[in-house]
C-alpha cells in the first residue's frame, strides 16, 4: 500500500523530492525479499486502480517504473545470493505456476491441505465464529503428521472462522465503506487527487492481499483503515488544505 501511495503522488505532474523515489526503492526491495504471490497480485491490481484520475502517460510511466524496478532488484538480489549463478526468475515462475498447480510448491500445497479443516470449523460455528486467536489442527501430507497452527493462510476464511459470517461481513464492510468515502471525496475535490487515489489503491490492495494473508485484521491493515477513514471523513476544505500541506512538506512545490 505504501508503494502505491508514493507512486500515486509521483504521478502528479510536478517536480518531486528525490526522497520519494528512494523510499519507494527500499519498499520494493522489501517486497522482492519477501517474494509473496499475494503481495505482487495486490500491487498489480493497485497499479490498475491508480489510473483513476491520473493521465494515462504519467500512469504508464510510473507503473512501468515499479515493474522494471522489481525486475532489476529481483535479479540483483538473486545474483548476489547465488554468487552469480541465477537471476532468480525461476523462483518467480514457480510461485505463480503454483496458483494453478499447488503441489509443485510447499507453501501452496500446505495451504490446500488446511482448507478442509478450516471449512469443517466454519460449519460448526458459521454465524458467530470461534473467537480471535484460535488454532486448528490439520493433516500435513508432506510431513505425514497432524499439526496445530494459528496460521490459516486463507484471509477471508480466517475472518469467517474467528468472527463468524456476521462479524466478517461487517469488518470487510468497513474497508468497502472507506473506499466509498474516498471515491465520493475524489469526485467532489477539483484537484489534489493523488493522495486520495493512493489511499484508495492501498485499500483495494489490502482487500486483494486478504485472499491468502490475514491482511485486513493485521495491525498495519487496521492502522491503514483508521488513517484512511480519518482523511476520507473530513470536510472537503479541511481535507484540501491538509493535502496541500503534505505536498509542501514532502515535495518541492512553489508556494
Amino acid at each position: 500500500p505504501l508503494i502505491l501511495l508514493i507512486t500515486s503522488l509521483l504521478m502528479r505532474d510536478e517536480k518531486h523530492n528525490k526522497m520519494w523515489r528512494v523510499l519507494r526503492w527500499f519498499l520494493i526491495l522489501i517486497l522482492v525479499l519477501n517474494l509473496s504471490r499475494g503481495y505482487f497480485l495486490a500491487l498489480l491490481v493497485g497499479l490498475l486502480v491508480l489510473k483513476y484520475k491520473h493521465h494515462w502517460r504519467k500512469w504508464l510511466m510510473e507503473s512501468l517504473a515499479v515493474i522494471l524496478l522489481i525486475g532489476a532488484l529481483l535479479s540483483g538480489v538473486s545474483l548476489i545470493a547465488s554468487q552469480g549463478k541465477t537471476l532468480g526468475w525461476e523462483q518467480f515462475g514457480i510461485r505463480f505456476m503454483s496458483l494453478t498447480q499447488p503441489k509443485i510448491e510447499v507453501s501452496a500445497a500446505t495451504r490446500m491441505m488446511k482448507l478442509s479443516a478450516i471449512l469443517n470449523i466454519i460449519k460448526q460455528q458459521p454465524i458467530l465464529g470461534i473467537g480471535i486467536g484460535s488454532t486448528f489442527t490439520f493433516y500435513n501430507g508432506i510431513t505425514y503428521q497432524q499439526e496445530t497452527t494459528p496460521h490459516y493462510d486463507w484471509g477471508y476464511l480466517e475472518l469467517w472462522t474467528e468472527l463468524g459470517l456476521a462479524g466478517a461481513l461487517i469488518f470487510v464492510g468497513l474497508y468497502i465503506f472507506a473506499a466509498y468515502l474516498l471515491v465520493k471525496k475524489i469526485k467532489n475535490i477539483p484537484d489534489w487527487h493523488d493522495f486520495d487515489v493512493g489511499l484508495l489503491a492501498g485499500l483495494i490492495a489490502f482487500l486483494v492481499m486478504n485472499i491468502t494473508i490475514a491482511a485486513l485484521f493485521h495491525v498495519f491493515g487496521i492502522f491503514f483503515l483508521i488513517f484512511t477513514l480519518s482523511f476520507a471523513a473530513k470536510y472537503i476544505a479541511i481535507f484540501d488544505r491538509t493535502t496541500q500541506l503534505l505536498y509542501r512538506v514532502f515535495n518541492k512545490l512553489k508556494v
